[in-house]
């Protein structure tokens, strides 16, 4: 069964240097908390025009972000730091595939010790047939 999420990547260029972090995000408003601290970080290293921008992200264009992800849609803040790094950040609506790991520490220590118990299950199996062969 296929889960709704948001994609949530940062892409960080310096030259021909490329940087890549990305997360997963349920909703779109855990996707905007991630957005809103990434962006805050930078916020010193960007000159008057840029940071004026994205002070006016931070106050009005995060709600537009929100309705664009909850109609579906991606959002995008590129910026550009004094010394000339290239930022962006980017929330897109993806399904994910469900996968192992998201299972939860019940249901991994359960399944864990139905393996033990297979395996000594066939281990024993193993020694008497062997102990048969033998005898």
């Amino acid at each position: 069964m296929l889960e709704p999420g948001l994609w949530c990547e940062r892409v960080v260029r310096r030259g021909d240097e490329v940087g890549v972090q990305a997360r997963r995000a349920p909703r779109p408003i855990q996707a905007l908390i991630w957005m809103r601290v990434e962006v805050r970080t930078v916020l010193s290293l960007l000159d008057a025009d840029e940071s004026e921008r994205v002070y006016r992200w931070l106050s009005y264009g995060q709600w537009e972000a929100i309705y664009r992800l909850r109609a579906g849609r991606s959002c995008r803040l590129p910026v550009r730091t004094r010394t000339g790094v290239r930022v962006a950040w980017e929330i897109r609506p993806v399904l994910f595939l469900p996968t192992a790991g998201r299972c939860t520490e019940a249901e991994s220590a359960a399944e864990l010790a139905a393996a033990v118990r297979e395996a000594e299950v066939t281990a024993r199996a193993a020694g008497t047939a062997s102990a048969t062969a033998a005898g």
